[in-house]
């Protein structure tokens, strides 16, 4: 008996192999070996990985319903099944030891899970993507820095998620940087129309209208220009006082 969850988990890491992918029966191993051995960490990832198997078939056989969680008995909404693939990496990251073998392997799908949620959001906000790269760069460092802590036979750690979010965080990057572009040459072009003191200065100066010459800006708005301190003075005077503002 004392045996028989070796034997299990030695069965559903069998179940894991990419040419059985039995992961449903490789999941029921994993959880009745944790009733016998609670918190035994290579149990854990087992039922991480597991799970994180049945949630990606789930999604590319029905794509619509990502990410949704189901309704419950009560009626009240559940986990769903991308919270419940987080949920068992981060159960098996605090079980682990740092020395743990497949440590790097969980930190990768957890930098990886954040960003496809992300990507799978329709026009994330510009905020929403800042903080889910700096999360998707912190869990890859840690995955990085906890592959390099293991003995020589266990590198390099092989994960599809480690090749995979470098360029999805390059991607992701770059759309973040065209959006803030875009937003700031709206924002840039909506000033100009609307005639705001902080727009750039005019090319002829304000007091007499001539052209071609050097002009000297408004130093507290510098939306207007003159030709000399003069026109200046007398623009001032003249109702500029009662505009001019900081830009």
């Amino acid at each position: 008996r004392d045996l028989q969850p070796h034997v299990m988990l030695l069965r559903a890491e069998m179940r894991c192999w990419e040419r059985v992918a039995d992961y449903k029966g490789a999941l029921e191993d994993a959880e009745t070996a944790l009733m016998l051995l609670p918190g035994n960490a290579d149990m854990l990832y087992v039922r991480a990985f597991a799970t994180d198997c049945l949630e990606l078939a789930a999604r590319r056989k029905n794509p619509a319903n990502h990410g949704k969680a189901a309704p419950s008995s009560s009626g009240s909404s559940s986990m769903s099944d991308v919270d419940k693939t987080v949920a068992a990496y981060q159960n098996y990251l605090a079980a682990a030891p740092v020395e743990h073998n497949k440590r790097p392997n969980a930190l990768y799908f957890l930098a990886q899970r954040a960003m496809t949620a992300l990507l799978n959001r329709a026009g994330p906000a510009p905020g929403n993507v800042d903080t889910v790269v700096q999360e998707v760069e912190r869990l890859y460092a840690e995955a990085q820095a906890a592959e390099a802590q293991l003995p020589p036979f266990f590198q390099p750690v092989e994960c599809a998620a480690k090749d995979s979010v470098p360029p999805l965080l390059t991607m992701l990057k770059a759309g973040a940087k065209a959006r803030q572009k875009s937003a700031s040459v709206r924002t840039t072009a909506g000033s100009a129309a609307s005639g705001g003191a902080a727009g750039a200065p005019s090319s002829s100066c304000q007091g007499c209208g001539v052209t071609g010459v050097k002009l000297m800006r408004c130093a507290r708005c510098g939306g207007v220009s003159y030709c000399s301190k003069k026109c200046q003075v007398e623009d001032w005077k003249g109702g500029h006082s009662k505009k001019c503002g900081k830009p």
